[in-house]
């Protein structure tokens, strides 16, 4: 996963679908590795558990998917049941 400032979060246990144009990552995986999602309303965030709760991503929930946000100046973000990383 892609981070903002060029870093790179190596996440495991991933499945590769050629056929879909979007990347899905369920939340079990993501907790899998060390990451934590919070779920607000219209928005979640990911921490690193590993470095001090850290912010890595953020995302904007769309319908019923939190798509990660990626801006130059924020975070990216996921979705409730899976997460989508453009």
């Amino acid at each position: 996963m892609k981070l903002p400032y060029g870093q790179v979060k190596q996440i495991n246990n991933v499945l590769y679908v050629p056929s879909i144009k979007k990347n899905l990552i369920y939340v079990s995986t993501i907790d899998d590795n060390d990451l934590k999602v919070e779920f607000l309303k219209s928005q979640c965030v990911i921490k690193d558990v590993q470095d001090h709760y850290r912010i890595i991503a953020t995302g904007t929930r769309i319908g019923g998917l939190y798509k990660l946000d990626v801006t130059k100046n924020s975070h990216q973000a996921m979705t409730s049941t899976t997460m989508t990383t453009e």
